[in-house]
């Protein structure tokens, strides 16, 4: 049984992400924010281009997370993530289709601008997690000193980090820990998207533990993230930003349109 206070909270957190979203999504349908795009990826001069760049970050709104930003190579291009309130459609594998997977959810999204010679393109898509109704209910349930947001935030770092051997060798057991706040989202791979036909590689948080719920043997099983070694991390292979969004098939604006 999820408490009022923790669907009041899930409630209130949703209210302020949605109108944060869509204005992140809508701010690059406006021609004005468009030719700051433009400026900000053609612009000759560093100088310019980072004039451009922080004119665009002001237009996304405080909703918008800054991921990556080259502004300097042949192909300069940047990324931002962000937090949407929506439903998705979760697939788990082979696992017979589970009423509880499409449910409600925070989603982390990704939006991205970049150059193909002398074209410029914007697209959106999902990116890393989707966090459940329950998982969000039991985080406030369960930790009330949280910050959410910052939460959310921290479990998307981790995953990005995380080897990808070892999220395949926990993704065998359908569910593995991942570090967020002061506990873990238990989580599992699977295929999500808006609908059937538009389904891609995830991670799903089902719920939240904290630390002092886990048990030993746990709590030495969660997936721990890397910075210090070769090894390939999901950041760099099915969760690369670069691999969700395509440019010439963009949700946001016109596929590709000729820059200045």
């Amino acid at each position: 049984m999820i408490p009022a206070e923790a669907r009041g909270k899930l409630r209130v957190l949703k209210r302020d992400l949605l109108p944060q979203a869509q204005r992140i999504e809508r701010s690059f349908v406006k021609s004005v924010v468009r030719q700051q795009v433009e400026a900000m990826l053609f612009k000759g001069s560093a100088k310019g281009r980072s004039r451009a760049h922080a004119k665009v970050m002001q237009a996304l709104g405080p909703g918008a997370r800054l991921w990556d930003c080259d502004l300097h190579g042949e192909q300069p291009s940047v990324s931002w993530g962000y937090l949407k309130p929506t439903k998705a459609r979760t697939r788990a594998g082979s696992t017979p289709e589970d009423p509880g997977l499409d449910q409600d959810c925070v989603m982390v999204k990704v939006v991205t601008a970049g150059v193909k010679g002398k074209q410029v393109g914007v697209g959106a898509a999902p990116w890393t997690i989707t966090f459940s109704d329950h998982a969000l209910h039991r985080l406030f349930e369960r930790s009330h000193w949280l910050d959410p947001v910052e939460t959310m935030w921290q479990a998307h770092d981790n995953v990005l980090r995380v080897r990808e051997s070892d999220a395949m060798a926990q993704a065998k057991d359908a569910h593995f820990l991942l570090p967020a706040g002061d506990g873990a989202f238990v989580v599992m791979l699977a295929l999500i998207g808006p609908d059937e036909t538009s389904l891609s590689t995830m991670v799903h948080a089902r719920t939240w533990l904290s630390h002092d719920m886990l048990w030993q043997d746990q709590r030495l099983a969660l997936v721990a993230a890397s910075d210090d070694d070769d090894e390939p991390v999901l950041g760099q292979s099915f969760l690369t930003p670069f691999g969700r969004v395509n440019l010439t098939d963009c949700t946001i604006t016109t596929p590709w349109t000729e820059a200045a």
